[in-house]
């Protein structure tokens, strides 16, 4: 089942909502400061609260949601940048984005191997993903009060496969959310330490997981040098 954009929106605006979207943001943050100029930059899934003014103003930003998620209108009704799209078809020219974010996509695709396909098809040669995606194992993916138990679900291994048999190598992985996924005001105080303390003793469960990756880059080898044929080895006879 896809969570629609109306859901997630409403989950975002609940004390839970807003503790997750602050880990989330500090995810993208590491992965596209605020610095970042001339870029082409594209949001997949749910990715909108974490695309800031100041990125719109010194790139190209672009986000994309899924046909069964809906739409939203983004950043302002008389001029938006979003749309809906098919996963096996992104309409996008060949290496065109320099970084790709994708937030509640992966899981709320029909096809994930097609929109893999199409990633790899439409990243640059030295662009870089970022998919935050909830961890199988982890108990966000089997807790129905937060959008994280809809769609289909990978453990950080099976993402890293799908994603090398789609041409993409990994650069870096991170894992976060090991506090209980409850609205509970009581329970957020512990967060912190919680946070910590999961993060050392069940590495593994944590609630989403971060995968960065780029294009994989074929090296062709050199072609070897052309050998000489061995000198003969014989004597010299002089005439006369």
């Amino acid at each position: 089942m896809t969570c629609t954009v109306k859901k997630l929106c409403d989950f975002y605006t609940t004390p839970l909502g807003e503790v997750v979207q602050v880990y989330i943001n500090d995810i993208i943050k590491k992965f596209i400061p605020e610095s970042t100029k001339n870029q082409f930059i594209l949001g997949m899934g749910y990715v909108t609260p974490y695309l800031t003014e100041k990125l719109t103003h010194t790139n190209t930003v672009l986000s994309f949601t899924f046909d069964k998620m809906g739409g939203i209108t983004w950043p302002h009704a008389a001029h938006s940048c979003t749309a809906i799209v098919n996963e096996g078809y992104v309409p996008l020219a060949n290496k065109s984005v320099d970084r790709l974010v994708i937030v509640h996509g992966l899981e709320s695709c029909q096809d994930s191997a097609q929109l893999l396909q199409e990633i790899n098809r439409i990243i640059a040669l030295d662009g870089e993903i970022l998919i935050v995606f909830p961890n199988r194992v982890g108990v966000w993916s089997h807790t129905s009060n937060t959008p994280f138990a809809h769609g289909k679900h990978y453990t950080m291994s099976q993402l890293n496969d799908a994603l090398s048999k789609n041409g993409l190598s990994i650069v870096s992985e991170e894992r976060f959310l090991y506090f209980p996924p409850t609205q509970s005001l009581y329970t957020q105080s512990f967060f912190a330490p919680v946070e910590m303390m999961g993060s050392y003793f069940l590495p593994y469960f944590s609630g989403l997981n971060a995968i960065t990756a780029k294009k994989r880059t074929i090296i062709t080898p050199s072609q070897p040098a052309p050998q000489r044929p061995a000198a003969k080895k014989g004597i010299l006879k002089a005439n006369g």
